[in-house]
C-alpha cells in the first residue's frame, strides 16, 4: 500500500483517482502531504494495518528503499526470532540529538542531548502486539 496525503495540485488528484481505481493500492489522509506530515502518514498506515489487514508482521518502507523480501521472510520465520514484541531495523545508538537542520528537536520536544535507541525511519518491521 502506498500512504499518501492530500497533493498540491489538481493534476496529482486526478492521476491519484485513476491509480486508486486501477490498483487498489492507496491509502489516503486528510492531511496536506509533505515531509513535515511523515509522522502522521505513518500513523494513518499503522492504524489502516490494524483494522483491515490480518498480519503477523508489518513491514514499513519508503518507496526508495529495496527490500531483500526473501531474506526478511526467512529471518522471520526461524524460530528463534521473536514473534511478539518485535521491533525490527537498522538501529541508531547514542545518537545525538540534532539542534538544528532538517530533523531538529526543540528542547521543548526532547530535552536530553542523547536520543534513545531507535529504527531508522527508511525501512522496519514490527510485530502485530507492536
Amino acid at each position: 500500500m502506498f500512504l499518501l496525503g492530500q497533493p498540491h495540485h489538481p493534476t496529482e488528484v486526478k492521476y491519484l483517482s485513476s491509480e486508486a481505481v486501477i490498483y487498489g493500492d492507496i491509502v489516503q489522509g486528510s492531511q496536506t502531504d509533505s515531509y513535515y506530515n511523515l509522522t502522521l502518514k505513518t500513523e494513518m498506515g499503522l492504524e489502516w494495518a490494524v483494522k483491515y489487514c490480518d498480519f503477523d508482521f508489518l513491514l514499513k518502507a519508503d518507496d526508495d528503499v529495496f527490500i531483500n523480501t526473501f531474506k526478511l521472510i526467512d529471518y522471520l520465520r526461524k524460530p528463534q526470532t521473536p514473534k511478539r514484541q518485535l521491533y525490527l531495523g537498522n538501529v541508531a545508538k547514542r545518537s545525538q540529538t540534532k539542534r538544528d537542520g532538517k530533523w531538529t528537536l526543540s528542547y521543548e520536544e526532547y530535552e536530553r542531548e542523547i536520543l534513545p535507541k531507535f529504527c531508522v525511519g527508511p525501512a522496519y518491521v514490527l510485530s502485530m502486539d507492536m
